[in-house]
């Protein structure tokens, strides 16, 4: 699999891996308010080559109207899959509520991939850190409430559900990301 790769995950280079065994592949994370908007940099990267047979669009967006609108694009342009992004530690796109920030609010989290599920008929995948903050790890509890679709919890319960380490987001791509699966 070939995860997305901001910057050099383009339709050439996937192409080539593809050639070299790559069976599944992702765009670069496309921001759906620039999708939305008509961008034909953002349309860019929903495009695949017949080649990749299994093609993912990975979408960054905060609201569940956008989100869906954008869930949609991407599967009436081809894609096998669609990726929503909550690993990305940029400051440029944390600081607009995108990426590892949704990772903030699980509860939210999890109605946004919900009515993602719901607005198309391919799989709906989450790309997840181990948390936003190194004192913050709560993977668990983001991936549960994705798969169940965020029901309401307690106060008393919202605490996060694992231990461990996790990076801080510092501006830059470091820190691993990992795909919590299908959630279809």
């Amino acid at each position: 699999m070939l995860a997305p790769l901001t910057g050099g995950g383009n339709l050439p280079f996937r192409r080539l891996c593809t050639e070299m065994g790559a069976d599944v592949t992702v765009g670069e994370m496309a921001v759906v308010k620039k999708l939305l908007g008509g961008s034909p940099s953002e349309f860019a990267l929903l495009k695949s080559h017949p080649d990749e047979r299994r093609f993912g669009v990975q979408l960054a967006d905060k609201r569940t109207e956008t989100l869906v609108e954008g869930a949609r694009l991407a599967e009436s342009r081809g894609a096998r899959f669609v990726d929503l992004n909550c690993g990305c530690p940029i400051d440029q796109i944390t600081r607009r509520g995108l990426g590892a920030s949704l990772l903030r609010k699980p509860a939210k989290l999890g109605r946004l991939v919900a009515a993602m599920k719901g607005a198309v008929s391919i799989p709906v995948t989450v790309t997840l850190r181990a948390g936003w903050h190194e004192d913050k790890v709560n993977v668990s509890d983001v991936r549960g409430r994705v798969r169940r679709g965020a029901p309401a919890r307690s106060r008393s319960t919202d605490a996060p559900a694992s231990s461990g380490t996790a990076r801080r987001p510092t501006g830059s791509s470091s820190g691993r990301s990992r795909r919590s699966g299908e959630c279809r």
